[in-house]
């Protein structure tokens, strides 16, 4: 699924927990300064993974790596992402499994 968030913040809700759903979003923009959440539909149906995140401003180029915590997170924030970024959610019927690159000069928020 391509996402353009140049008209404003996106937000994504998964549908209900089926085992074998699997999705890739995949982000297109022109504008900055927009926001795409990516939300399971129930706090029961958390995230299990993360992401490998990469700062395009950090000039050391490091990459870092940033995961839910497992449990309880079914939210996920992503500030600003920019072109480049995928994000692939796999459900078992239960959780939702999620990794992906994401660009962006901020972590991703997960809740």
């Amino acid at each position: 699924v391509v996402v353009d968030t140049s008209g404003g913040n996106t937000t994504i809700t998964l549908p209900a927990a089926l085992v074998g759903l699997t999705f890739t979003f995949m982000l297109w923009k022109t504008a900055a300064a927009k926001n795409l959440l990516i939300n399971s539909p129930a706090a029961a149906a958390f995230y299990k993974g993360g992401l490998s995140w990469h700062d395009p401003d950090d000039v050391n180029a490091q990459v870092s790596f940033s995961a839910s915590d497992g449990t309880s997170e079914y939210q996920l924030d992503l500030d600003d992402p920019d072109i480049g970024t995928s994000v692939t959610v796999v459900c078992d019927g239960t959780v939702w499994y999620i990794s992906g690159t994401l660009v962006d000069e901020t972590a991703p928020t997960w809740a």
